[in-house]
């Protein structure tokens, strides 16, 4: 492939010339003014590539998606946060990423002006009002050397590839180099993926952290037993995926939870959706994952049933709705009815299944898995 080298100096003139388009693209673009409803994701590359992004900057962006990480989120962080103040590594109070932004947007619009306005006066605002975010793929991978390649996220959201900026420390500076980024190109490279994103605020994260289990070996888990009035606790307690349901430029996998149970005739409850996040890594190396999230604080044996919905989050779009019986014996007529519920997802959201099941079965089995085995989980009844 033939290789295509940018110098630092004509990327200066380019941006002083006002074009706020990214060297290879994957979206096409304009040269007019940009308002915040038509900023693209390859001019927010164009922004990435002229504030000088060198090994102090890349560390910085490094650790905001390893704590996002270290939270139960994918390995990603928004231009919201960076930009608004919410995430700060230096003493004035703001990220080194927001103080070089500020920098470059200053400089451009002391020599630029449209119709004796300042075009770019208000790009910052601009930024930190958007859902643009940096997805940093295979992140635990970097070695705190080689620079990010940059990419925005193409249209297309099942790409399996697209061209990037790759950024060289050379001699004479940075060089920008075009590359072809995929799946084994970002396992193998730093790069910041440019896509969008809004956060779903209807969900409960859950902690998770690597679980030392070989492979096609399932946890086992001895199920305690209380003397007297146990309360029987439904928790997921261990997860392995081993299929990528986001594309690359997607980032990792949100796995949605949604549980009901019937808590009286004709009524059930349905907890707060619960998110299991599997970064790319996780699922490419088919790692278990210890989750210990609380499906049901007391499954009593008058809910003779529990069902459980599996989606994998890409947020937007229309409801979806999807009916669901599980079922309820009334502990004074002791009659059974079927207690019918309605759980809703998102259309832009990956269906994976449904599962209605049984009290009596799950105390003898833990074991559940979804999509011929993509998903599996371990989610033990204990008495405690």
């Amino acid at each position: 492939m033939k290789k295509k080298i940018i110098s630092k100096f004509a990327g200066y003139l380019m941006l002083a010339a006002g074009m706020l388009t990214a060297s290879c693209s994957n979206e096409e673009s304009t040269e007019a003014p940009q308002t915040v409803q038509s900023l693209t994701r390859a001019e927010v590359v164009n922004v990435l590539k002229n504030i000088n992004i060198d090994a102090t900057l890349a560390s910085e962006i490094h650790s905001f998606v390893s704590d996002a990480m270290a939270s139960g989120r994918d390995e990603k962080i928004s231009f919201n946060k960076m930009l608004s103040g919410d995430v700060k590594t230096r003493a004035n109070g703001q990220a080194l990423i927001a103080e070089r932004i500020k920098s470059l947007i200053t400089s451009r619009a002391m020599t630029r002006s449209v119709n004796g306005t300042l075009a770019d006066a208000n790009l910052l605002n601009e930024l930190a009002d958007s859902d643009f975010i940096i997805y940093w793929p295979y992140s635990e991978n970097w070695d705190g050397k080689e620079l990010p390649t940059l990419v925005a996220a193409p249209k297309d959201e099942d790409a399996e590839e697209a061209y990037g900026l790759r950024i060289i420390d050379g001699t004479d500076g940075l060089q920008y180099e075009k590359v072809l980024v995929n799946e084994d190109y970002a396992e193998l490279h730093p790069v910041w993926v440019v896509n969008q994103e809004v956060e779903d605020p209807n969900v409960v994260y859950a902690i998770t952290s690597d679980a030392s289990i070989e492979e096609g070996n399932a946890p086992m888990y001895v199920k305690k037993r209380s003397e007297a009035n146990p309360i029987y606790v439904w928790r997921l307690k261990r997860m392995k995926v081993t299929h990528q349901y986001d594309g690359i430029f997607r980032g990792g996998s949100d796995f949605d939870i949604q549980i009901a149970y019937p808590i009286s005739t004709g009524n059930v409850s349905m907890p707060n959706k619960i998110r299991v996040f599997f970064s790319r890594k996780d699922i490419r190396k088919k790692k278990w994952k210890n989750v210990n999230a609380l499906l049901n604080s007391n499954w009593l044996p008058n809910q003779i049933t529990n069902g459980m919905v599996l989606t994998e989050g890409d947020r937007g779009g229309d409801n979806v709705s999807i009916k669901l019986a599980v079922q309820f014996k009334d502990p004074v007529s002791g009659i059974t009815s079927s207690v019918e519920c309605s759980i809703t997802y998102k259309s832009k959201d990956e269906y994976i299944g449904q599962l209605v099941l049984n009290r009596d079965y799950m105390l003898q089995d833990s074991i559940l898995t979804f999509d011929n085995n993509k998903v599996t989980m371990v989610a033990p009844i204990s008495a405690e």
